[in-house]
């Protein structure tokens, strides 16, 4: 039940950004918002840090245990998921039989299989949602036509649905899709070092699912990750790194002018 209301959660959130979801979690702490501010307003102070390995340039970020409780920090285990993509095509009820089918176009044709397991909601709510299974799939020029079992009785006169394929994928080392930050083709994750420290790590990723990312390389079964935060946590440690970086240069100028 958790994973379907996760999935409702996230299927809303992936219609917004997620600076919008973490300024929300923040919930009006002024200090914080001027550390986003500083740091995504002002373009020309944050772009030397896209697309630099972060991950080497120290020990990481210490964040308190009040910021953690304002910004309703998330920590997830890495672990072994399965990874379901789901792939959501139109549906309309057959006249002949009463039930939903579908018609899939493109790459994604050639995941769908018989037997595979099907939500089904009507275009005017998401609530409630019929499960079913793929009954018949057939070619029908360059789409794919899927059949399910499901007759919608609870939605009388309704002719337009919502169907979800779900593709399964097998258990994967995994973490949640929310813990990765993406920029400029490079994927990173927070990783608690230890409580309360969170360091930034270079994931090389697999498959994408609908709620998890397959880890081909980068944290370890059972580390703990920044899930819900990670975008302050980021922006905290991308604060830190050039506070760092400048004392460091300011230290060299400083010496260089003494040995004039």
């Amino acid at each position: 039940m958790w994973g379907f209301i996760r999935g409702e959660l996230l299927f809303w959130k992936d219609r917004t950004t997620i600076v919008t979801e973490n300024l929300i979690t923040m919930r009006g702490s002024i200090g914080n918002i001027l550390i986003l501010v500083f740091l995504w307003g002002v373009p020309s102070l944050v772009e030397p840090l896209y697309g630099k390995d972060l991950s080497t340039s120290g020990a990481g970020v210490r964040i308190s245990a009040e910021q953690e409780e304002e910004i309703s920090l998330i920590l997830a285990e890495v672990s072994i998921q399965n990874i379901e993509k789901w792939i959501r095509i139109s549906g309309t009820i057959d006249p002949e039989t009463g039930v939903v089918k579908g018609r899939v176009l493109g790459k994604e044709k050639q995941l769908i299989r018989e037997g595979q397991k099907v939500h089904i909601y009507p275009l005017i709510a998401r609530q409630p949602v019929l499960q079913g299974r793929v009954v018949r799939t057939f070619q029908d020029g360059n789409e794919l036509i899927v059949e399910t079992d499901l007759q919608p009785k609870l939605y009388e006169g309704v002719q337009l649905y919502i169907m979800e394929i779900v593709v399964n994928f097998g258990r994967h080392l995994s973490v949640p899709n929310e813990a990765i930050i993406e920029e400029k083709g490079r994927r990173v994750i927070y990783v608690q070092e230890e409580e309360h420290l969170y360091a930034p790590k270079n994931i090389l990723s697999g498959i994408r699912g609908e709620l998890y990312t397959q880890i081909l390389e980068g944290p370890k079964l059972g580390e703990k990750v920044v899930t819900f935060g990670s975008f302050f946590i980021d922006a905290h440690y991308k604060l830190h790194y050039m506070n760092e970086h400048k004392s460091s240069s300011d230290k060299e100028g400083a010496f260089a002018h003494h040995h004039h």
